[in-house]
């Protein structure tokens, strides 16, 4: 295997076709280390002279890759870490080839403690069944480099049966009565409508997305500020021209009530962001409403997979979701 390193961001451009292919094969894949999201978040959050692209190469076709940037942790030391950002990707990890993860990880190991100047890495979001994680917690300690890892989040996700009933039934009794009556509240009450906007409609209902998403809460008008709205609309847009994502909204008597912005990759539904007016429309709950329905969509479109993604919030619980622990991994 041969290891290469690239610090100029027109390589996105030029792998584009190589990644994607890997991409679409690997085991460890996700949205959040596609080239799709891995360059819009370059785009709009990267520092020029900082990114370290290593990829392995394998009989002249691409079998790994890891996109890294080079930035300083809590005591001011340089470190490497996922391009992502533990701001807004949920799951970041290694992309390689299936049933290559060792060999890859090998690679990169013997790279980066070794031949790079023997930089830290804080590898955030790794997923506790992660092959990478693992083949990293076997291999580490032979090229030289310390393991400290702790659980950094939880993230909540479910199976999904084959019937909206079947999923009822098995929620916790008062919480099915919550959902029904909740639903049947504001369908009794109020002109209930929800819908899933087209692909190429994106962009421009974004604001709509916007809105919401400030109205819902003052920590998150803080946090979308111009650039990271600019973010949204860059990765939504070329989310939706691949068919991975959904933008849904409930309109509670022609206004808009609440938003969900779903990734929709591998057959599996992924809560990424959310938004509601609870001032104008609290009253007839549009989050567990759009939620309820949406969760119905998706098993009636064959999804086998809902994830509520980051977060322990009580609602995601209530709705069925299990936790799954999300690792940082630091190597020294």
């Amino acid at each position: 295997m041969e290891i290469r390193c690239s610090q100029d961001e027109s390589t996105f451009d030029e792998l584009e076709s190589a990644w994607d292919e890997l991409h679409a094969r690997s085991h460890t894949a996700t949205v959040f280390n596609s080239v799709t999201f891995v360059r819009a978040w370059w785009r709009h959050f990267g520092v020029p002279g900082s990114l370290q692209v290593w990829t392995v190469w394998e009989d002249g076709a691409l079998a790994g890759v890891a996109p890294l940037y080079v930035t300083a942790d809590a005591q001011a030391l340089a470190v490497r870490r996922f391009v992502g950002g533990v701001d807004v990707a949920d799951y970041l990890d290694v992309l390689t080839a299936p049933g290559r993860e060792g060999d890859v990880v090998a690679v990169l190991l013997r790279a980066w403690g070794a031949g790079s100047g023997g930089l830290a890495l804080d590898l955030h979001d790794l997923r506790g069944a992660s092959p990478v994680r693992a083949a990293l917690r076997r291999l580490a300690p032979e090229y030289g480099l310390r393991i400290d890892e702790a659980q950094e989040e939880t993230c909540m996700a479910m199976a999904l049966p084959a019937t909206f009933d079947e999923y009822l039934a098995g929620l916790d009794s008062k919480q099915r009565h919550e959902v029904r009556r909740k639903l049947r509240k504001a369908e009794r009450e109020a002109q209930i409508d929800w819908y899933r906007v087209p692909p190429g409609d994106v962009a421009a209902e974004m604001e709509y997305f916007f809105d919401l998403h400030v109205k819902s809460d003052p920590l998150k008008a803080e946090f979308m500020d111009a650039r990271m709205r600019a973010f949204f609309v860059d990765l939504a847009t070329a989310c939706a021209e691949r068919g991975w994502l959904e933008l849904v909204f409930l309109r509670v008597d022609g206004g808009y009530a609440a938003t969900y912005l779903c990734f929709v990759f591998r057959n599996e539904v992924q809560l990424y962001n959310s938004g509601y007016d609870a001032a104008s429309y609290g009253a007839f709950s549009p989050g567990w409403v759009l939620l309820a329905r949406h969760i119905e969509a998706a098993i009636a479109d064959g999804r086998e997979r809902y994830d509520f993604m980051r977060g322990t919030e009580d609602y995601k619980a209530r709705f069925g979701g299990k936790p799954e622990p999300v690792y940082v991994m630091r190597l020294r």
